[in-house]
C-alpha cells in the first residue's frame, strides 16, 4: 500500500531534498551511504527525527541485501560513489568506508512504500530500481538520473544510455519526462543544449538577470525558487504531477534521450563528459 504521505531521498548528501520534503510535511525516510554526511544529517535533522517525521539510513543501495561493500568519498562529494571511476573522476578519493548494502526493494518493505522516491546515487540508479521489477507495490512516482557513463563509453556501446528507463519500465512505469538538472527545463523534441548556447539566447539570459524578471524559456530555477521562496543556489527539482511537462511513453522518451545526447555531443565535443539529465517517470 503506497503512503501518501511518505517520501524517500536515496542519495540524500546534505539534505537539501529532504529540508524540502519535510518542509511540505512529508514524512522522509533519508538514504545516504557516506558516514561523514550521515552524521550531518542526524545532526542538522535531530528535531525532526525525534519527531518521527525522518529517519536517516546510512546503507549503500545495492543488488544484494546485507552486501559489504567499499564506498569511495571523493573531496567532492558531490561525486562519492560505490564505483571508483566516479569518485574519481573531478576530485581525489579521501577516503574509503566499508558500507552495509540493502536492496531498495527491502527497504520498501521495511519502512513502507513511499509516494515518491528520489534516487541520485552516482551510477548505481539503474541498480537500485532492478530490485523493484515484479513488485506488486511501487512508488507513483520515482526520478533518477539516465547514465553515469562518459560519452565515450556510450559512443562505444549506445544502449548504456537506455540503462535506468529499461529499469523503470521492468518495474512497471509507462510516463516519463526528461529534466535538465541546471535549469529544470523539460527536453522534448527541441534542441535544448545549442539552443541555450545560441547568440539570442545569451543576450536574452543576460537581459533577465539585469531585469530580475526571468521567463521560463531559457530556466525554470528562477522562477521556481522564487515560488517556493527558497535561494536560487538550491532549488529541489519538482516532481509527480508538479512536473509543469507533457508525460511521453517509453518508446518516445528513448528518442528524446537519444536526440539531447547527440544535442549535447555536438555542442561540447568533449567525449569525457557524462550527460546528466534527470529521468521522471510515472505508472
Amino acid at each position: 500500500m503506497i503512503q501518501a504521505d511518505l517520501i524517500y531521498d536515496i542519495g540524500a548528501h546534505h539534505g537539501n531534498d529532504t529540508a524540502w520534503y519535510l518542509q511540505q510535511g512529508y514524512r522522509v525516510v533519508a538514504v545516504e551511504a557516506n558516514p561523514i554526511l550521515a552524521k550531518e544529517l542526524e545532526k542538522k535533522f535531530s528535531g525532526a527525527i525525534q519527531d518521527k517525521m525522518l529517519k536517516v539510513q546510512n546503507i549503500a543501495i545495492t543488488e544484494n541485501d546485507n552486501e559489504s561493500i567499499p564506498f569511495f568519498i571523493s573531496r567532492d562529494d558531490w561525486r562519492s560513489s560505490t564505483r571508483k571511476n566516479i569518485a574519481e573522476r573531478e576530485a581525489e578519493i579521501v577516503q574509503t568506508a566499508q558500507i552495509t548494502g540493502v536492496k531498495l526493494s527491502t527497504l520498501f518493505e521495511k519502512y513502507g512504500i513511499p509516494h515518491y522516491c528520489k534516487i541520485d546515487i552516482e551510477g548505481n540508479d539503474a541498480v537500485a530500481i532492478n530490485s523493484l521489477a515484479g513488485k506488486i507495490n511501487t512508488p507513483s512516482y520515482i526520478s533518477c538520473e539516465i547514465s553515469c557513463h562518459s560519452i565515450a563509453d556510450v559512443q562505444k556501446n549506445n544502449e548504456l544510455l537506455y540503462e535506468t528507463i529499461n529499469s523503470l519500465q521492468a518495474a512497471g512505469y509507462t510516463s516519463f519526462q526528461l529534466i535538465d538538472q541546471d535549469n529544470l527545463l523539460q527536453l522534448t523534441d527541441k534542441k535544448h543544449y545549442s539552443r541555450l548556447h545560441s547568440l539570442y539566447a545569451r543576450i536574452c539570459t543576460k537581459l533577465e538577470r539585469f531585469t530580475g524578471f526571468y521567463s521560463s524559456t531559457y530556466s525554470n530555477r528562477h522562477r521556481t525558487a522564487r515560488e517556493r521562496k527558497v535561494n536560487i543556489d538550491y532549488v529541489t527539482t519538482p516532481f509527480g504531477e508538479d512536473l509543469t511537462g507533457t508525460w511521453t511513453d517509453y518508446n518516445t522518451t528513448r528518442e528524446y534521450i537519444q536526440f539531447h545526447f547527440n544535442d549535447y555531443y555536438a555542442l561540447t565535443q568533449n567525449k569525457e563528459l557524462i550527460f546528466w539529465v534527470d529521468l521522471h517517470a510515472r505508472k
